[in-house]
């Protein structure tokens, strides 16, 4: 029968073990015996991990990623999100001087962005670029810092020649 939990079968039969051969060998040595099982049980105590994320006694932001760690925790903002762990804001994405690499519009949303399109325009595949009339393309232009459109005659030669636009 295991009286602690933490020992293995191996570890109480080698206890009990020294135990006998302490008491057998002379009764005064049972002190000794009980100095080794307390220093033990105390360096078993002291070295069992307590997972403090699986038992929510971390201190994370809830925009953060609890990752448990011998004897301890760390907080990692998620992504969209900076600081130390334990205070997380929002990035905005929108405020670069790409606008989040949108072409018309760019919504700041908790965590992440998405790109819109002016009226009359849909927003392409990409996520980012916005679709006019069908032969115009509208595509960021970085040097003058907005979009433009370009006149393509297909997908091939925007890829081909990206100079079309200007």
């Amino acid at each position: 029968m295991k009286w602690l939990s933490f020992l293995t079968s191996s570890d109480e039969e080698a206890l009990w073990k020294l135990a006998r051969d302490c008491w057998s060998s002379n009764p005064k040595h049972v002190s000794v015996f009980l100095q080794i099982v307390t220093r033990s049980l105390l360096i078993s105590f002291l070295s069992a991990d307590v997972d403090e994320c699986a038992e929510a006694l971390d201190s994370c932001s809830m925009d953060a990623i609890c990752q448990n760690t011998l004897k301890s925790y760390k907080c990692i903002c998620k992504s969209g999100y900076k600081g130390d762990g334990k205070h997380c804001e929002d990035i905005d994405e929108c405020a670069s001087e790409y606008n989040g690499g949108c072409v018309h519009e760019c919504i700041n949303i908790p965590g992440n962005y998405r790109c819109t399109c002016y009226d009359g325009f849909r927003l392409a595949n990409d996520g980012h670029n916005c679709l006019g009339k069908p032969s115009f393309l509208y595509i960021w232009d970085k040097t003058v810092k907005k979009s433009s459109p370009c006149r393509i005659q297909d997908k091939q030669s925007l890829l081909l020649k990206p100079n079309l636009c200007g």
